[in-house]
């Protein structure tokens, strides 16, 4: 009885609503333009290079894969960079960056907060991508991958879309 009861107390300490709030530390910025369904342009960040096109630096959104849109199209790519537009372009966001805070392509790499929930786990959530980690940016790892099992056994966007 103690395991059970100490284990449902780590779930809703590293799970549920612990991290349905960005960190005291996130820092805000604006998202200025979305480049697909993980990757997007915030103003301000403390890294990643800047854009000749689109005001701010570009960022990859940590722990999760969008399937592509530019350089052959995937599956589901155009619903899950369509879904991030809506719910990012122009917005106000909450930023905490990885560890390594930056990418071999010069992109911030960072968790973003809409609304005081982690838009990371909103894709996986919602089946618009897929879990995909890099040392050391292994913040949330089993949280995500517990609701990437969730998303596929519902069949949601892209399990249910792309076999």
């Amino acid at each position: 009885m103690g395991r059970v009861v100490a284990g449902l107390v780590l779930f809703a300490l590293v799970g549920g609503t612990a991290l349905a709030a960005p960190p005291d530390d996130a820092d805000r910025a604006r998202v200025t333009h979305v480049t697909d369904g993980d990757t997007a342009y915030l103003k301000p960040l403390k890294y990643g290079k800047t854009a000749s096109s689109w005001a701010g630096r570009s960022a990859r959104f940590i722990g999760v894969d969008a399937p592509e849109t530019y350089a052959g199209e995937e599956c589901y790519g155009p619903e899950a960079t369509a879904f991030a537009e809506q719910k990012l372009a122009g917005k106000k966001v909450k930023v905490t960056y990885g560890e390594d805070p930056v990418d071999p392509y010069d992109r911030a790499l960072i968790y973003v907060w809409v609304k005081g929930r982690l838009f990371n786990a909103t894709l996986i959530r919602k089946g618009y991508a897929t879990t995909s980690f890099y040392a050391p940016n292994f913040r949330y790892e089993k949280w995500f991958r517990r609701v990437e099992d969730k998303a596929r056994e519902a069949e949601r966007g892209l399990w249910g879309a792309c076999r």
